[in-house]
């Protein structure tokens, strides 16, 4: 388990949420504070998106109800941005998701914090048999309609583009483009190398 993996589990729905509304703001040149919470709460559907799921994860903890309360709102969020996060993925504080549309984040995926992810990505494992989902590191950018798949890293700080299909491992503050991706930074060649040759 990696350090930003572990923070992200400690975060709590607390620490998540201040978290988030601190890196919502820094994204909207704001200052974070009670007024912007409802604001963003109020009127982006992003942030609702989130915050709504961290709540959901929260109330799996009363005893007895708890569990299908949260099914029950995990189901709405589903229906209302055609969207699924599975309740076993962990995702740490700071999560900007400023169009929460199309996404599937499957069972298992780890998200660390301060992670900026777009529309229509997808997070999910390989085949049955190959069960290991990504993880996402602190900082790093998700690009509308990217797919990553398998037990793969996407390291701090590191960029994946719009329709990028990621199926290995991506360096630290690298930035992995294409459809098989590749590194743009050892993209010498026109096609350049593919990730992980």
């Amino acid at each position: 388990m990696t350090e930003a993996d572990e923070g992200a589990r400690q975060d709590g729905f607390r620490r998540s949420v201040r978290m988030d509304i601190a890196f919502w703001a820094e994204r909207c040149r704001s200052q974070p504070g009670p007024g912007f919470f409802v604001r963003q709460l109020l009127l982006r559907p992003g942030f609702h998106f989130v915050f709504w799921h961290r709540f959901a994860r929260l109330l799996r903890r009363v005893p007895l109800i708890g569990k299908p309360l949260a099914r029950i709102l995990i189901f709405m969020l589903e229906i209302a941005f055609s969207s699924e996060i599975a309740i076993s993925a962990t995702i740490g504080g700071g999560f900007y998701v400023p169009h929460p549309f199309g996404i599937v984040i499957g069972t298992n995926c780890r998200i660390g914090r301060n992670v900026t992810m777009l529309q229509n990505v997808t997070l999910g494992n390989r085949s049955m048999t190959e069960p290991e989902t990504p993880v996402i590191e602190d900082s790093a950018y998700i690009g509308a309609g990217a797919a990553l798949i398998g037990g793969i890293t996407i390291g701090q700080g590191a960029s994946v583009g719009a329709n990028a299909v990621v199926l290995r491992d991506v360096p630290a503050d690298q930035v992995a483009v294409g459809n098989p991706a590749r590194l743009l930074t050892d993209a010498s060649s026109k096609n350049g190398p593919e990730i992980g040759q």
